[in-house]
């Protein structure tokens, strides 16, 4: 059995971020305000087949997904800028599915993450 890379890598994250707890806990709340809008464009694209509209909207989920994340979820939004820069759009479903699946789990652990975020801002206001 092949273990699933953890959907979120805290450490790049920090990275990008130069530590900065704020900057961390504001990408992250937009990233889980606007990614189901992108999704949702991407899905419309999606089906009408519009590939230039796909590629667009696959390109601007891979750089918000880039923040948090080199797995599944990054992958899965460059295969689908991929095949539809190259107009054929044969696997773009399943690249869709795959997408969405790890969308889901990115969410979870992003959230997961901003909730231990928010507990450690008040347990550092309640030591004060």
């Amino acid at each position: 059995m092949r273990l699933l890379k953890p959907p979120f890598n805290e450490a790049l994250l920090l990275e990008r971020t130069e530590g900065s707890a704020e900057l961390c806990g504001m990408l992250v709340e937009a990233f889980l305000k606007e990614y189901p809008k992108r999704v949702a464009a991407l899905s419309q694209a999606l089906q009408r087949q519009d590939t230039k509209e796909i590629a667009v909207a696959a390109h601007a989920l891979k750089g918000a997904i880039a923040n948090f994340t080199d797995g599944a979820a990054l992958q899965a939004t460059k295969a689908l800028e991929k095949v539809s820069r190259e107009g054929d759009l044969s696997g773009a479903n399943e690249a869709y599915r795959k997408l969405t699946a790890e969308l889901d789990r990115l969410q979870a652990a992003l959230t997961e993450f901003s909730h231990r975020q928010s507990g450690l801002k008040a347990k550092g206001q309640a030591a004060n």
